[in-house]
């Protein structure tokens, strides 16, 4: 691929003359690159661009499967350069999770099965809606669910990595309340917040994608809701630095407060996402 990385005399964007040693033009700083290159070449560049397929990946992709809670660790002491951008990893992975979700759905089922009464989210045909925001809002999904129940499923993971984006910060604020005493800022929060929950999306990436393959064991899913357990007190161990019986304690009861939180919050993010989107 090196003899198709050509460097040109002057810079395409401003016309400045370059040196034969000048990567980027020192007058706009566009890169110094002939763009004149073969189909391939140029696909594997903008790969390249997107996803950053360097070193870092190579290295977060690591960290993140073998040592739970290492990057944010390294970001807090602020080692940041050399890994991936925390909420870009975490949409990255959101996209590809997904992407398999999906897939899975449009490969495995039917939507004339779908049992279109589970989606009334509480409300009743000839109940007249009100003037609530919220309210409005749920109805208006309950009724897009039942007509159109795969699409209502697509579009809710579409917009799930926006809607922990919006969430994430407010539950931030609960971990700050938890461990008061360690003087993280709130962002070293979100950040562990971004991690676990890409996990999360690995997780679910891994389940659905075996039910794509046609390969899910009775026992697969208890591997990985224990897998991802063991991961999250790991994580919270390795990142809060607390004794076993602490950290144990205090993830069942921010575990708690999740399960109690965080649906009213993403309904929040989904009526937020819903009104950007």
């Amino acid at each position: 691929m090196a003899r198709f990385l050509r460097k040109l005399e002057y810079c395409t964007n401003c016309e400045t003359p370059l040196d034969e040693d000048c990567t980027f033009c020192p007058h706009c700083g566009q890169k110094n690159l002939d763009r004149k290159v073969p189909f391939w070449v140029f696909t594997w560049e903008f790969i390249q661009q997107q996803l950053h397929l360097d070193t870092r990946w190579w290295k977060t992709l690591s960290y993140f499967f073998t040592r739970p809670g290492r990057l944010t660790t390294e970001f807090i002491r602020g080692r940041r350069k050399r890994y991936v951008p925390p909420a870009q990893f975490f949409l990255i992975m959101g996209f590809f999770c997904f992407f398999v979700i999906v897939a899975f759905f449009n490969d495995s089922v039917d939507p004339e099965t779908f049992n279109k009464g589970s989606f009334e989210i509480g409300f009743v045909d000839d109940t007249p809606a009100d003037d609530n925001m919220v309210e409005a809002f749920l109805r208006g999904y309950s009724e897009e669910a039942k007509a159109r129940p795969d699409e209502f499923i697509r579009k809710g993971l579409r917009q799930l990595p926006l809607v922990l984006l919006v969430t994430l910060p407010i539950y931030a604020l609960v971990l700050k309340l938890f461990y008061i005493r360690r003087k993280y800022f709130l962002v070293e929060h979100l950040v562990f917040l971004l991690h676990i929950h890409t996990m999360l999306f690995v997780i679910l990436m891994a389940g659905f994608l075996s039910g794509l393959l046609g390969w899910f064991p009775p026992w697969w899913p208890v591997l990985l809701v224990l897998g991802f357990l063991t991961y999250l007190i790991l994580s919270f161990r390795n990142v809060y630095g607390q004794v076993w019986w602490k950290s144990t304690i205090k993830f069942i009861m921010l575990a708690f407060i999740y399960f109690l939180l965080m649906p009213t919050l993403m309904v929040l993010g989904g009526v937020f996402a819903g009104l950007i989107s």
